[in-house]
């Protein structure tokens, strides 16, 4: 970690920078915060005599070894710049116009994108032509020249070479292994940058594009007109071009001169984790899991940090940090969340790597992208840490070792003295109703104890208000045998259970929706058991005899919000329905009740 991460780190606040505003819980929220976030950017005119695509692509794709020549996309030749008009390069289309954009008119914002145009060599952009990227292994061969370090040769296939095979929609051109993921995260910026509608400051008319795999889509999409919808691929393609040519230095450099113009971001440059979240709903790419959540003070012992960071990530640096101050708000540096608050002794060690309880806690990802860590407490500390909870998350920094490029989720381990049995467990969250189909509902269980707590006899019966009956019994050991201390364990829905923290203890509902009943006048309840033995109840929207804990029910779910009867503080028990649980818009599954 750089040294100037110690000073900058220890006195950040919560802010948002570029990417506060993004939520990656899923590809759905992604793509919707994306496109707030990257829609609306300020346009240039394609050719004017004022700033136009030619100035801004000078300075975006200039040489790196001489500022007064530009490198191409696909040739990856060096020329002198000509500052537009006719010359040996021109502006290459990675989606071409022909598909749903071909007619400028001076309001067309695809056209004159700058993250999606890149210089060109002018034969080579011909070769192209309206090519969707795929595979083209038997096609005519474009090789590249050596310039900054790569490229050259010819002969073999792939080889350092473009090569294009077929004309039109039903051919394909294959970009050469350096640019490959240059132009597939390019589309990727396309595909969430438009979505319709209207540019928010002109009012201008915006297609919707969308990467497909279907042939057949991509040639509809070439009418000669402006459409409102419209198709490129191959999506599979790109994908896997993604992932073998990661981001560099040289498309970063790219990425930040556009949106000194522009005012937008290519947020899969910067992010190249959200395509897999994107397109595969693979979300948590960056994770830590532990192989035990918990250590007791009278014995000590070790828990075994897996790091997992994908291929993305293979050999580059990491650190691991720790606090025992709490996870929220965390804490925001260089525009990427770390979900530690950055306060304590313990986390000031941790950064500064003089921490005696950690090993492996820096070094860099193997080539799968992944690392083991250790956190070891001897059998000598003082009994009174009884109750503190530990939580741990790891960083990954770029190539170079200089910015801070991604962070995992952060995962605890309470200390306690001695252990516990199932008495400490309380039913801590209930989402029972939604908008629309109840497809998102999930009870989530909490050991507030000091050790784990034995689930091999626990159940939770759901108990039907009119008439005081059960009509469902789910037994708790299909989650495993304990539950840590600070643990939680969600009952829920298949959308819920993957939004979940990694390595959350679940149980899939039977059904896609409807599993928990939505109370009425008579009210409905839940029962926690060990063997006959109440743990906990709560009932919601009426008392029910047995079931209500204290003078009146837990509340109501408005089916119209999203929301959540949550206890608040996260926890509190005081046996009174009413006084522990809050009706909440702060949906938290697996995590602390805010």
């Amino acid at each position: 970690m750089p040294s100037a991460l110690l000073p900058l780190l220890l006195a950040a606040l919560p802010q948002g920078g570029y990417y506060g505003s993004v939520d990656d819980t899923n590809s759905s929220t992604l793509r919707t915060t994306l496109h707030e976030l990257i829609d609306d950017h300020q346009r240039f005119p394609y050719t004017s005599s004022g700033t136009d695509t030619w100035d801004i692509l000078e300075a975006a794709d200039q040489d790196p070894g001489n500022s007064g020549r530009i490198l191409d996309l696909y040739k990856n030749a060096s020329y002198a710049k000509v500052g537009g008009g006719s010359g040996p390069y021109n502006r290459e289309h990675t989606w071409p116009n022909s598909y749903g954009f071909p007619q400028d008119g001076g309001t067309n914002y695809p056209y004159t994108d700058c993250h999606q145009l890149f210089l060109c060599d002018t034969a080579y952009n011909g070769a192209r032509d309206r090519l969707p990227y795929a595979a083209a292994s038997g096609g005519a061969e474009y090789p590249t020249d050596f310039n900054n370090g790569v490229g050259g040769g010819s002969g073999v296939y792939p080889g350092n070479s473009n090569w294009a095979l077929g004309s039109g929609s039903g051919g394909a051109f294959e970009v050469w292994h350096d640019r490959r993921g240059d132009v597939a995260r390019a589309l990727f910026y396309l595909d969430v940058r438009y979505e319709g509608g209207s540019h928010g400051g002109s009012g201008a008319s915006e297609p919707d594009l969308i990467l497909t795999d279907n042939g057949a889509l991509i040639a509809g999409s070439n009418t000669g007109q402006n459409e409102s919808v419209a198709y490129m691929g191959y999506l599979a393609t790109l994908l896997q071009w993604h992932e073998q040519d990661p981001p560099d230095a040289r498309e970063i450099a790219r990425n930040d001169v556009i949106q000194s113009f522009q005012g937008n971001r290519n947020p899969f440059i910067d992010h190249p984790e959200w395509v897999a979240c994107l397109y595969g709903n693979d979300c948590n790419p960056i994770s830590l899991t532990l192989d035990q959540n918990s250590i007791n003070l009278a014995t000590g012992g070790t828990v075994t940090m897996s790091l997992e960071a994908g291929s993305l990530y293979a050999g580059v640096p990491y650190r691991v940090l720790g606090t025992t101050d709490g996870t929220m708000p965390g804490v925001v540096y260089q525009g990427i969340s770390i979900p530690l608050n950055p306060t304590g002794d313990y986390f000031r060690s941790t950064l500064k790597r003089t921490s005696p309880y950690l090993a492996g806690d820096a070094g860099n990802l193997d080539a799968s992208g992944q690392a083991t860590a250790t956190f070891t407490l001897p059998n000598t500390l003082p009994l009174w840490l009884d109750g503190f909870v530990v939580s741990h998350a790891f960083v990954v920094f770029d190539s170079f070792g200089v910015s801070v490029v991604g962070a995992s989720n952060a995962a605890d381990v309470a200390l306690y003295a001695g252990s516990s049995g199932s008495g400490e467990l309380v039913i801590n969250e209930v989402d029972y109703d939604q908008p629309g189909t109840d497809t998102a509902e999930f009870i989530e269980i909490y050991n507030r104890g000091n050790g784990p707590a034995d689930l091999s006899a626990v159940e939770l019966e759901l108990i039907n208000g009119s008439g005081n009956v059960v009509y469902e019994t789910i037994a708790l050991s299909a989650a495993g045998t304990t539950l840590p201390a600070g643990g939680y364990l969600v009952l829920g829905t298949s959308s819920v259970i993957a939004s979940l923290p990694p390595g959350t203890p679940s149980i899939l509902f039977g059904a896609a929706d409807n599993n928990v009943q939505n109370g009425g006048s008579n009210g409905d309840g839940i029962k926690l058991l060990e063997g006959g033995t109440v743990l906990d109840s709560m009932s919601y929207e009426a008392i029910i005899s047995g079931v209500t804990e204290g003078a009146n029910h837990a509340g109501n779910d408005d089916s119209g919000t999203t929301q959540s009867l949550a206890r608040v503080p996260n926890g509190t028990d005081t046996d009174q329905n009413a006084d522990d649980f809050r009706l909440t818009q702060s949906v938290t599954p697996g995590a602390a009740n805010q």
